[in-house]
Parts: C-alpha cells; sequence; structure tokens
C-alpha cells in the first residue's frame, strides 16, 4: 500500500529517508494573508505590506514579488517608534479565516505547516535597506533589539492564534541571515540580536510536540 505524501514528508521529518523527494508545492499556508504580511507576487503593480513595506513584481519571474529597490521606510534605526506600526489585526475573524483557508485541504494526505513572515533579520532590511540594515546591528544594536522586541510580540499573537485556530502539522520558522556560501551576520549578532525570537516563536512547536523547521 503507497504511503500518503504526508506520511513521506513525515519520514524526512524524522530523519528517515521517505520513499520520494517530498514536493514543496504540496498544500501549505502563510497565515493572515500573504497582502498583509509577505506579498508573494504583484502583477497589477506594488503591493505594500501591513508594515509598510513596498514589494513589486516583474514579469522576468513570473511577477514573483519582492521588497523594491531602493525603497527606503526606515532610514535611522533610532526613529523606528515613529515609522515602524504593527498592522492591526483586531477585526480578523480566525474561526471564519481558519475554515476557509482549510476547506480544500485533505490532511489525511497533505501536512500543513505555519509559516508567517519572512524573519527579524530580513524584514529590518526590508525596512531599511540591507547595507542600513547591517549598519544598524553593528552601531545601534539596543534599537534593533527593541525593534525586534515589537515585531515579535506581533508575531506571536499571530502564531498563538495560528495554532489555536489551524492546530498546524509542522511549526515552520524563517529568516534569511546567509547565502548558500557564507553568513551575513556573526554567530554572535546572530545569538544576540536574532536567535531569541526564533527561539521564542518556535517555543509554541515544542509546547504541542509538532516538529520545527527552518527555512534560511
Amino acid at each position: 500500500m503507497a504511503i500518503t505524501p504526508k506520511e513521506n514528508y513525515f519520514m524526512l521529518l524524522r530523519g528517515e529517508i521517505p520513499e520520494y523527494i517530498p514536493s514543496f508545492m504540496e498544500p501549505r499556508m502563510n497565515m493572515i494573508s500573504e497582502d498583509l504580511l509577505t506579498p508573494v507576487s504583484a502583477p497589477d503593480g506594488p503591493v505594500y505590506t501591513g508594515w509598510g513595506v513596498k514589494y513589486v513584481g516583474s514579469a522576468d519571474i513570473r511577477n514573483g514579488a519582492m521588497p523594491e529597490p531602493g525603497f527606503i521606510l526606515l532610514d535611522d534605526i533610532t526613529k523606528w517608534r515613529d515609522v515602524i506600526k504593527a498592522p492591526d489585526i483586531s477585526n480578523i475573524d480566525w474561526e471564519s479565516m481558519a475554515k476557509k483557508d482549510m476547506a480544500n485541504i485533505d490532511r489525511t494526505q497533505s501536512a500543513v505547516s505555519y509559516r508567517s513572515h519572512v524573519g527579524y533579520f530580513q524584514q529590518l532590511c526590508n525596512f531599511m535597506g540591507f547595507n542600513e540594515g547591517l549598519m544598524a546591528m553593528i552601531e545601534e544594536p539596543e534599537e534593533v533589539l527593541e525593534l525586534f522586541e515589537y515585531m515579535n510580540s506581533f508575531y506571536m499573537e499571530i502564531a498563538r492564534k495560528t495554532w489555536e485556530y489551524y492546530r498546524p502539522d509542522v511549526w515552520s520558522i524563517t529568516d534569511d541571515t546567509a547565502t548558500a556560501m557564507n553568513p551575513f551576520i556573526s554567530l554572535e549578532t546572530y545569538r544576540q540580536l536574532v536567535k531569541p525570537f526564533h527561539a521564542r516563536e518556535a517555543s509554541i512547536g515544542r509546547e504541542n510536540g509538532l516538529p520545527i523547521n527552518m527555512h534560511n
């Protein structure tokens, strides 16, 4: 009897050799909505995230959306409290949204994965640009830490609601602190400024016995 795609994927997560390489495109979810946190496409012009970052698409990459080159939302990390405002999610009907999102997913066949945002380091670079984001971490680490605390409070609210209403099978953490060749920041900087928030989000998965993966 053939195993289901979900069973095959969980073999991989347990460190076993799966029967075949799992497909990344098997059903998964991005919480809230793509436009609010991380747009994946922008075929009809710019899209602004709930944080205020401008994303644009390109026909060369099938309209896949990325932050617009040169767009700067925050030019001084010490002024982040005046500029960076968490999206308002107070009016979201989580129960109805979950039912709609899950309506066409056969959970006997497909694993549902929680993943809500692009990460702390990457979001900082989305706010400031890559060079200025790196410089902020070097010159004003306390301000970066407080910004990440503010962002984490918002993301943890989403994470708790997600667990309550979606009950995902896998807990996923996302950031881009490196290329395939090198990290962008030192291990010390990662441990001081970024890892505490990755760990805090992962705690919900750990507490509920879920396998945890990380895209970086």
